[in-house]
């Protein structure tokens, strides 16, 4: 079984993973090249795989992420004041 390990997390076949759009997955498998490592991720849910490097998978930087919350909290919706406020504001 291939496994990466990072102080707080160990990367094998079957960790939990979360796409922004897909939702809850898993790690397929992981495959060595040079540096880093190429993970493939399965969303069954959705019937979709998705890949990403293990050094993106660390950072939460990729469409896929380790935690559940940390891509929904990339993005908070504007109010409708906010917007109002902008839209009025930029206009002199």
């Amino acid at each position: 079984m291939n496994k990466l390990l990072n102080e707080t997390t160990v990367l094998e076949q079957g960790t939990t993973v979360y796409h922004n759009q897909f939702g809850k997955g898993f790690i397929l498998s992981i495959t060595y090249r040079g540096k880093d490592r190429l993970i493939m991720c399965s969303f069954p849910k959705h019937k979709e795989y998705d890949w990403i490097t293990d050094i993106e998978l660390y950072k939460g930087t990729g469409s896929v992420t380790l935690s559940k919350g940390s891509l929904e909290d990339e993005y908070v919706s504007p109010t409708l004041e906010s917007m109002l406020e902008n839209l009025f504001s930029s206009r002199e």
